[in-house]
Parts: C-alpha cells; sequence; structure tokens
C-alpha cells in the first residue's frame, strides 16, 4: 500500500514501514523506517500517515506502526474497496465501498462511520474528485455511476467499466476503463474513447496510470479534444485550465487566438506567453493601457489582431465597422492589395483615391514591375509617366495602346511614342504613329530605317523633294546585298556619284585584299564605266581628259586582275582545270601588262613560276629560260629558292628553242589577245578615211 511519503509492504510474517528518502515527493527511493512482526491476516491493506489499515470481511482494525491495535470498526457487509481520500495525520478519511452496495465515510480518529451513499449493488471501484464534491463507483454489473455529495443524485451512468478515477487537477474529468478500453468524461461533453488494456488506478493532468497484470503503464492522454469542446461554448477559463494539463503548441496557439477575438484577454495573454508570441503580448498590452483612455474602442484592436492572423478581409470590414476606414485603406496599403484598399476608399466617403494610386504605382516601380506601373499611370491619364516607363522597359505593345487612346492634338506625346518605336525598331507600330500626327517627313524617315523601299518610293511621289533622303540609303542598302549596279543607279538619282565611285574603290580593295581577283576585276570594271558617266565629254576638253585617263587606269587593271585570277589560282590550288596553254598564254599577256608596275596583290614572281612551268610542259624552253632568269632577279616567297634553283639548272640543259606550234609568229610577250582562253587574236590594223562616217564604219565592218 502507498500513501503520500509512506510504503507499506506485507510479507508472510511481517509488515515492512517505508518513508521518502529525500524531500521529492515524487522520488522513488525509499528507506525503511519501522516493522510489524506479525502475522496479519487480512483481505486489504492501506497504509496512512502513522497508521495501517487491514480489512477482513466485515471488519476494519487500525493499527500503528508498532503493530498496536488502536481501532477497530464492524460493519454491516463485507467490505469490497477501500480508498484513502487524505486528511491531516493521524486524522485521514477513507470511503468504503460495501457489499450492500452502501458507501461509508470513515476518519482513523473517529469510531462512528458515516453514510455516504447507498447503491442498489455491491461496490467493486470508487473514487472522490478533487473537489470532494462528486463520488464515482463502479458496482459489480460493471457500471460506472456519478453522485453529487451534497445531493446524492445521480450526475452520470454508463456500462462496461471496471475500474475510475478522477483527475486530480482538473475537477469534473473522470477516467475509467473497460472491455481494453479507457473512456474519459469531461464535464457534459461527450464522452471520449480510445483502446487500452488494464485498469484505471489514477489520473493526473493528461497522465493517466494502468495496472496491467504486474505492471504499471502510464500513458498520456492529450486534452486536446475536451480544450476544443470548451472553446465551442466560449468557456475559455475552462479551456485554459484543460490546456495547462498538456496540449500541443498548435491548440494554445487556438486558444489564445480564439481568446483575443473574444477579448479575454486575461486568458489569451497567458497562453500567447505558453508560445512566445511576442507581437500579441505586446497587442494586449496596448489594449489594456487604451482601455484607461476615453473614447477607448476594443473593435480597433479587434480589426488589428484579425490582422495580425491573416483574416484581413474580416479586419476591413470590423475597421470599417468601427469608422475607422482610414486604417483598413492603410492595411491593405501596407499588403500592396490595392483592389481591396480602392474598394474600401471608394465606400467611404469624402476619400480621394489618387494618392493611393500615386502610392501604388510608386510601389510598382520599386519592385520593377513595370506593366503593373504602366497601367496605373495610364488609368490615373498620367500619359507622360505611363510612356517613359514603357518606352525605358520596352513595353511597346502597350505603348501603342496609348498611341490609340491619345488625340492627335496631343502632337508631343505622340512625338515621344513615335521616337520610342524608332528607337526599339517597331517600325509599324512607328508608321502608326506619323499617320495619325500626319507627319509625312517623319513617316518617310521610318520606311527607310525599316528598308520598306516599296512605300518608300510610293511616298516620294507625293514628296519629290525628299529624294536624296531616299536614294542614297537605298543605294548603301543595294551595295550591302551585292546589287552594285543598282545601286550606282541610286547614287546617281541621290545625286551623289562620287560616293558611288569611292564604294566600288572600296570594294575593290577589299577583293584584292582577300585574294578575291575575279571581283577585284569586275569592280574596276564598274569604275571605269563610272568615270566615263562622272566626266562626261561635254564638260569640256580637259574634264573628258580626265575621265579618259581614269578610265584607261581602270580598264587595264580590271584586265589584269581578270587575267591574274587564273595565275593566282594556279599557283595557290592543289588541283585546277586550267589548260597548259591558258596558263601559257595568261602568264604572256599578264608580263606585257606588268613589266614595270604590277596592280596591288599581284605577284610577277607567281606570273613566272606559272609561265616557266607552262613552258617547261609545251618544251618552249626558251620562254620558260628569259621567265626563270627574270625571277632569279626578284624576291620569291620563303620555301621556293630550292626549285627556282633547280628549275633553272634543268632549263639550261635544253635547247635554247620554242615550240613553234605554240608560239606561232608573235612576239615571245606581245600580240592582242581573247579574254577566253587569252590566245593571241589574228587582228589586222587598219585606219579608216577621214572622209568615212562612224556610220558608214559600222555598216562597211557588219558587211
Amino acid at each position: 500500500a502507498v500513501y503520500k511519503r509512506r510504503l507499506a509492504v506485507q510479507l508472510p510474517d511481517k509488515v515492512l514501514i517505508y518513508d521518502l528518502k529525500g524531500e521529492e515527493d515524487n522520488d522513488m527511493h525509499y528507506k525503511k523506517r519501522d516493522t510489524i512482526l506479525k502475522a496479519l491476516d487480512c483481505n486489504l491493506l492501506v497504509v496512512t500517515a502513522d497508521h495501517v489499515l487491514l480489512c477482513l470481511e466485515r471488519k476494519l482494525q487500525l493499527l500503528n506502526f508498532k503493530g498496536d491495535k488502536e481501532r477497530e470498526w464492524v460493519l454491516d457487509a463485507v467490505i469490497r474497496y477501500i480508498k484513502v481520500v487524505g486528511g491531516p495525520p493521524r486524522k485521514e478519511g477513507l470511503l468504503v465501498g460495501l457489499k450492500n452496495g452502501q458507501v461509508l465515510k470513515i476518519f482513523v480518529d473517529n469510531p462512528f462511520p458515516i453514510p455516504v451513499v447507498s447503491h442498489e449493488r455491491a461496490i467493486r471501484c470508487l473514487d472522490l474528485s478533487c473537489s470532494r464534491r462528486r463520488l464515482a463507483i463502479v458496482d459489480e454489473a460493471a457500471n460506472v455511476v456519478v453522485y453529487d455529495m451534497q445531493t446524492q443524485e445521480r450526475l452520470f451512468e454508463d456500462v462496461n467499466a471496471n475500474s475510475v478515477a478522477w483527475n486530480s487537477l482538473l475537477e469534473g474529468q473522470l477516467c475509467y476503463t473497460g472491455k481494453d478500453q479507457l473512456s474519459i468524461k469531461t464535464g457534459d461533453f461527450p464522452t471520449h474513447r480510445e483502446k487500452m488494456q488494464g485498469f484505471v488506478v489514477g489520473v493526473r493532468g493528461s497522465k493517466v496510470f494502468c495496472l496491467h497484470y504486474l505492471a504499471m503503464n502510464t500513458v498520456n492522454v492529450p486534452q486536446s479534444a475536451a480544450m476544443y469542446r470548451y472553446l465551442e461554448k466560449r468557456q475559455f477559463l475552462e479551456a485554459y485550465k484543460v490546456a495547462t494539463m498538456g496540449v500541443t503548441d498548435t491548440d494554445w496557439q487556438t486558444l489564445a487566438l480564439e481568446a483575443l477575438m473574444a477579448m479575454e484577454l486575461e486568458v489569451a495573454v497567458k497562453s500567447f506567453i505558453r508560445v512566445r508570441d511576442i507581437r500579441y503580448i505586446e497587442l494586449i498590452n496596448r489594449i489594456k493601457s487604451s482601455r484607461k483612455l476615453p473614447g477607448h474602442d476594443d473593435q480597433v484592436f479587434l480589426g488589428e489582431a484579425m490582422a495580425l492572423r491573416g483574416m484581413f478581409q474580416e479586419a476591413g470590414r470590423v475597421y470599417s465597422k468601427c469608422g475607422r476606414t482610414d486604417l483598413a485603406i492603410k492595411m491593405f496599403s501596407d499588403l500592396k492589395r490595392w483592389d481591396d484598399a480602392r474598394n474600401i476608399a471608394q465606400q467611404a466617403q469624402g476619400m480621394d483615391i489618387k494618392d493611393l494610386t500615386r502610392e501604388q504605382a510608386q510601389w510598382a516601380l520599386e519592385n520593377q514591375e513595370w506593366k503593373t506601373a504602366a497601367s496605373i499611370f495610364v488609368t490615373s491619364e498620367e500619359y507622360g509617366k505611363a510612356i517613359d516607363v514603357m518606352g525605358e522597359h520596352g513595353l511597346l505593345d502597350m505603348l501603342i495602346d496609348v498611341v490609340r487612346r491619345l488625340d492627335k492634338s496631343e502632337t508631343g506625346l505622340l512625338a515621344k511614342c513615335a521616337a520610342t518605336f524608332r528607337e526599339k525598331g517597331y517600325a509599324q507600330y512607328a508608321k502608326e504613329t506619323y499617320i495619325k500626327m500626319g507627319n509625312t517627313g517623319a513617316l518617310m524617315e521610318v520606311y527607310v530605317e525599316a528598308e520598306k523601299w516599296e512605300e518608300a518610293f510610293q511616298l516620294l511621289e507625293q514628296l519629290p523633294d525628299q529624294a536624296d533622303k531616299v536614294y542614297l540609303p537605298y543605294a548603301r542598302w543595294l551595295a550591302i546585298n551585292d546589287r552594285f549596279e543598282e545601286a550606282q543607279q541610286a547614287f546617281r538619282k541621290a545625286g551623289q556619284a562620287e560616293e558611288a565611285v569611292h564604294m566600288l574603290e572600296s570594294l575593290a580593295q577589299q577583293a584584292v585584299t582577300i585574294n578575291n581577283f575575279k571581283d577585284a576585276s569586275y569592280f574596276h570594271f564598274l569604275l571605269a564605266q563610272e568615270s566615263c558617266k562622272l566626266y562626261p565629254a561635254a564638260s569640256g576638253a580637259e574634264v573628258a581628259e580626265k575621265g579618259r585617263g581614269l578610265f584607261l587606269d581602270y580598264s587595264q587593271s580590271a584586265e589584269v586582275y581578270y587575267a591574274y585570277d587564273m595565275i593566282y589560282t594556279y599557283i595557290t590550288q592543289p588541283f585546277t582545270s586550267f589548260q597548259t596553254e591558258a596558263i601559257f598564254n595568261t602568264g604572256r599577256f599578264l608580263l606585257q601588262k606588268v613589266h614595270k608596275d604590277a596592280p596591288a596583290g599581284v605577284s610577277r614572281a607567281y606570273v613566272l613560276w606559272a609561265l616557266a612551268e607552262a613552258s617547261k610542259k609545251l618544251e618552249c624552253y626558251k620562254v620558260g629560260r628569259k621567265a626563270l632568269e627574270l625571277l632569279s632577279a626578284l624576291r620569291v616567297p620563303a620555301g621556293w629558292n630550292d626549285k627556282v634553283d633547280l628549275a633553272c639548272l634543268q632549263v639550261r640543259g635544253k635547247p635554247m628553242s620554242d615550240n613553234d606550234e605554240v608560239m606561232g609568229a608573235e612576239g615571245m610577250f606581245s600580240g592582242q589577245r581573247s579574254f577566253l582562253n587569252f590566245d593571241v587574236l589574228p587582228l589586222v590594223e587598219f585606219q579608216l578615211d577621214s572622209a568615212i562616217t562612224d556610220e558608214e564604219a559600222a555598216e562597211l565592218l557588219a558587211r
């Protein structure tokens, strides 16, 4: 038997009395105090502060720790259950359950039992609530019944119970077991049940102690269900008492918030302290301080509490209801919920939403939400700011909508939009803007920038004085796209013939630089034609003579580059399709043209070596020896010295003659040649009689 600091252990021949070693009541280490050296026969054994009580059938004996019997009670029926319910030392009280259904209260210092309750069946188990106002019993029919100690009224009944115990910390919570099930009854709420084996012997807070065979098990039972039931009935103080016995942090948070919503500040602050939520604790302290001031309104703080919970719509309604729409607008503005803030402002009388709109736009700019900011500026008709934002961040689809919204008289704003479109390369939008403005000159520039030449020329028919603004960029575009002849014509229409020449000169120079001699020849040919048009004979003898000189220079360069392209390909490429005779004739032609100064990019060494190799193959050893002699006088490319020396030695072993079938009757480096394979043409030079006109000469030749 155990009672507070005492422990009594009955052995076959004696009873040992123990006391706690330390001062802590929860310490389970005992030391021996007394020994009763008697063999005691009993059915039940209980211990108090200074006595041991023995139960044998109807008898109840009180013995001190020396083994002396101090008192004895003989009851009307067999004793079935004894419960020590506490009291001062040597004056403890007992509850005794009898087989005839009676429950008696006995004090160890009083010889007279006191009847408490008369039940219709034998008592199996009983317990008294912590306030001593309610008695719970289990009878032999496994019924659990709760009686009011004052009125003897039955407060609760249930079945299938084998043991019962009240919660020692919470008045009104009863636990009982039966059929492997633990049942918990709290107040007037429905009974909560869960699986558990054994007999309940005690309940303290959220801990239920159950005896299962020889093992005492401790089960932690959460009190959340009971707490929520008290919350449903708005009984916050009772809910708090239940929560103190053991609930989760989430349950504490729920209790705290519900108490705050009901303005039960004491329960709320204690609950928030449990979860260490400083925000709500500070709010409650402000509410308490504000209540001491005149004009206090709990509804304002209730709205703030709802906002802290995230119930923003509800908070807004509470603010509006108590006349503080300014707080609702500020709350939604801080949350960046501008639509809600605007709705509140529109519902309130006398509120100006322009400041709210500006604040929203500024927030959007700070957070780089450019579309939102631009839309707000457009809605508030601040088109200048809207155009700046759209233009800076490329919102051109939105910008064209602004253009369509603006009146054509807003030329400044429209011009800014058009400039943005042109800068970003959106020609179609720029075109639409200028058409709305009626600015045909700027529209022409847009067509040119977008390279929409067909539309530009159509518009040019209406503005012929702006031909140079169209043809000059058109000519440059043609040149970039390798349409050089058309580019020349466009330059002339733009009055910039000199620029056509500069273009061709630049192209020719670049072609030579990249060793594209066929294109270089073509560009010099075009230069020759352009010089005739640039310096016509009608401009005077001096101008015509200058044009003739340029024509001859460009023409000769065109011929040289055309021929040299074959030689360069022959030298630099491992395989070519050129015939040896063509290489031979081309080399002779080039030496005739570049015997003094060669145009830029033309290598005389390449020409002489190609001619020497072709001469060797065609057995024209005299020409080959001459070519090698000239080559030896030049600085040859790196790596050529050995093969040039070898070729010179080999040609000296050959006869000093040429193949007549190849050479014919012409000189070594003379003759008028065909540009197909550079063969010598059979030409006869003649002069016309001065009396024959050019037309007559052409007719005679045609015959």
